[in-house]
């Protein structure tokens, strides 16, 4: 067992190849599909949405029989308040098990990148440069049913998906100092999950589940017109309603911020963001499925920073472009670095129009994610203190 490598050191030196032997299954070959990743990816399209169904359904089911009370919040805030902050791991280990932490709307693409540097000795990195240039929209199909990349998430990462997932103590504890996350400003993040269908609010997703259910079949009976048309579909009683998905007022944009606000340093913690669950056990989901969105204390916001400097890696939305070169600086430092080469955004969100309505209201009327804020900043700091890869 060895220090903890900080994220300065980590980038102080290339990588080190990796010791694990890779799989013998291989991708078949074409002229025209010369991975075959294409036609595999196309073909698992709607096993993949089947197969994250039942994942999510037996998660939930089983953590609901767990008997736990997450309405306890004193029992529940105890499990981290006393954790130790001189952890040590294999350093050895460090450059193959990074442990993904993904704070909702921060960049997929961030973490696919990643994927695709710890990967490169069983052919994913090929795979998914060529899947960039050909077809895009099948890369993350690729990554959640190609046993290759599987196989890698479960040997080569401390935390085998790209979920959403909250820290547990015991996870930290195991996991200090692999850490990889991407950090966005609270109230560009907000803006966007607002558009996105107000990710992580179970409460007001339920609200407006048969708005949302009408511009889904608007959207497949004309995909070029269905946002002039859908809300013409919508039942008059129903229309004021529908109309503030896409003409929020004040009123409605406080419910969403206050529904989600602090959701990355909820997560430092083990709280799910939003009205989720609260917090997760060996994987599975426990407690209510909606809730209150839970507040930290002082003290905890504090433990979630201790925890946020021990990351091997912090990116910046702000900065993306040198975020992901840093990636590859620790991850696949072996090979030159070109920004022709990043991934594009492979999950962009939707309604742009929409993230400045939010965006506005949030400003002018002085709503401030504190939480979120701190997190934010520090990410930032420790980011900024380290040297730029890219020429400026």
């Amino acid at each position: 067992m060895g220090s903890v490598h900080t994220m300065k050191e980590r980038l102080g030196s290339p990588s080190e190849s990796s010791s694990l032997l890779p799989i013998a299954h291989q991708i078949p070959q074409s002229q025209n599909d010369p991975w075959g990743v294409r036609r595999v990816a196309q073909l698992t399209y709607h096993a993949a949405f089947i197969a994250l169904s039942i994942y999510f359904f037996i998660h939930i089911y089983k953590g609901s029989d767990s008997g736990s009370d997450s309405s306890n919040d004193s029992q529940y805030s105890s499990n981290f308040r006393l954790e130790s902050k001189s952890v040590s791991v294999d350093s050895g280990a460090l450059p193959q098990k990074p442990y993904i932490f993904h704070v909702p709307k921060t960049a997929s693409t961030y973490y696919i990148e990643l994927i695709r540097y710890v990967c490169k000795d069983v052919g994913v990195y090929e795979n998914i440069t060529w899947l960039m240039e050909n077809d895009p929209w099948s890369i993350n199909a690729y990554i959640n049913l190609t046993p290759d990349v599987q196989w890698c998430l479960r040997n080569k990462f401390g935390k085998s998906d790209m979920w959403h997932s909250p820290v547990t103590g015991e996870q930290w504890t195991r996991n200090s100092g692999t850490f990889v996350g991407m950090f966005r400003h609270p109230t560009a993040r907000i803006a966007s999950a607002f558009a996105h269908e107000f990710h992580d609010c179970g409460g007001m997703q339920a609200s407006f589940k048969s708005c949302f259910k009408k511009r889904h079949d608007a959207q497949k009976v004309d995909p070029d017109n269905w946002k002039a048309l859908w809300l013409k579909d919508v039942p008059p009683e129903e229309q004021a309603h529908c109309s503030l998905i896409e003409d929020p007022t004040l009123e409605i944009v406080k419910q969403f911020f206050n529904c989600v606000k602090g959701c990355a340093g909820s997560m430092l913690l083990g709280v799910r963001c939003g009205d989720g669950m609260y917090w997760q056990e060996n994987g599975l989901f426990g407690g209510d499925i909606v809730r209150p969105n839970y507040q930290l204390t002082e003290s905890e916001v504090e433990v979630a920073m201790g925890r946020l400097e021990r990351f091997s890696a912090v990116g910046i939305m702000e900065e993306y472009s040198e975020s992901v070169a840093r990636l590859h600086k620790i991850y696949n430092g072996t090979v030159a670095f070109s920004a022709r080469t990043m991934l594009p955004n492979v999950r962009p969100s939707e309604d742009s129009g929409l993230k400045d309505k939010v965006k506005k209201l949030i400003v002018a009327n002085g709503l401030v994610d504190h939480v979120d804020e701190r997190v934010w900043n520090r990410a930032r700091e420790m980011f900024h203190s380290q040297p730029n890869v890219l020429d400026k």
